[in-house]
């Protein structure tokens, strides 16, 4: 039994090298400064839409910084207190997402759709061309158009392509890479303040 327990507690040492290795290479891709956070509640009413963490207003955290794992995006700063903040995730209808089609670089937004509210992974990009170029298992990433989020943060991959006859535009369901229902760390992105004369 001891020989056991000893095992099982260098498993977990294991894990939480793994962990820190992942970490420190997020921290090398990107410039800016990146604070890790805990995640220390959900809203129990919509769990699957928003989180709350352990950084906020004197931590340097603002609304709309972006926030993410070594996975991929995780979503934006909602609201910011002094100590803690609350992040609206990806699939939440207030966290829309500019994202682009890495094997096609077409580029559209990414949205939450009727069934996230039953498998919170599963969402849409809207606004494609109607002869997109994607397909299943296309890798989807943020774009870099927006303001809030730097491009080319892994967002998930194409499940199916959705062509409506005589549209437009081509709806595509993707599935997100990172699980928000087993998040205990996230990365927020400290942007400097920028002042307007």
């Amino acid at each position: 039994q001891l020989l056991k327990m000893e095992l099982s507690r260098w498993g977990n040492v294991t894990r939480e090298n793994a962990q820190l290795k992942a970490h420190l290479q997020i921290k090398e891709k990107v410039r800016g400064q990146l604070r890790l956070a805990r995640v220390v509640g959900r809203d129990p009413a919509n769990w699957w839409r928003t989180i709350q963490i352990d950084l906020g207003e004197r931590d340097g955290v603002r609304v709309n910084h972006p926030v993410w794992t070594e996975q991929g995006l995780v979503g934006r700063v909602l609201q910011v207190g002094p100590h803690r903040a609350q992040v609206a995730l990806v699939g939440d209808p207030s966290c829309r997402v500019s994202v682009k089609i890495r094997e096609t670089e077409e580029s559209g937004v990414l949205t939450a759709a009727p069934f996230t509210a039953v498998d919170p992974r599963l969402v849409n990009i809207i606004h494609l061309p109607a002869d997109t170029a994607a397909t299943p298992e296309n890798t989807v990433v943020t774009s870099g158009l927006s303001e809030i989020f730097p491009a080319n943060i892994p967002v998930g991959k194409i499940v199916n392509i959705s062509h409506s006859h005589g549209s437009v535009q081509t709806t595509a369901r993707v599935r997100l890479a990172v699980d928000s229902s087993k998040l205990q760390e996230v990365w927020v992105m400290i942007l400097p303040i920028v002042v307007k004369r």
